[in-house]
C-alpha cells in the first residue's frame, strides 16, 4: 500500500491543477492520469478541519476506504483528496459513498 501513495509535492500540485477535479459535499476529488501500472492516492487535510488527531482521521478514513475498493477504480490513475472543513463528525459509511460517487462520475 506504500507505494499507493503520493507523497511529493510535485504530483500533488500536477493532479490539482492538470487533473479532473470532481466535488462532493465533503470533499475536493481531483483524478489525473499516470504512467505507472496502479492508482496513487494523496489525502489533504488543512488545519481548518480540526486539530491532528482529527485530521488523521479522517485521512485514515479515506485511505481504508480507497484500500477497500482499490481494484474497483480505474487503473494507472492519480487521485488526490482534498477534505473541508465540514467533514468533522463523518463516519465511514458517508466516507465510501461519497467517494463511490465521485469514482462514477470520474468513469463517465
Amino acid at each position: 500500500m506504500q507505494k499507493c501513495r503520493l507523497k511529493s509535492s510535485f504530483d500533488f500540485k500536477k493532479t490539482s491543477k492538470m487533473g479532473c477535479r470532481l466535488n462532493t459535499p465533503h470533499f475536493l476529488v481531483f483524478t489525473l492520469f499516470n504512467n505507472l501500472e496502479y492508482n496513487r492516492l494523496g489525502v489533504t487535510a488543512s488545519r481548518k478541519v480540526g486539530n491532528s488527531v482529527k485530521r488523521n482521521r479522517i485521512k485514515r478514513l479515506l485511505r481504508e476506504c480507497f484500500r477497500n475498493e482499490i481494484n474497483n477504480y480505474i487503473c494507472s490513475t492519480d487521485i488526490v483528496i482534498i477534505a473541508k472543513k465540514n467533514i468533522n463528525k463523518i463516519d465511514y459509511d458517508l466516507v465510501f459513498r461519497e467517494l463511490n460517487f465521485a469514482k462514477n462520475k470520474a468513469k463517465s
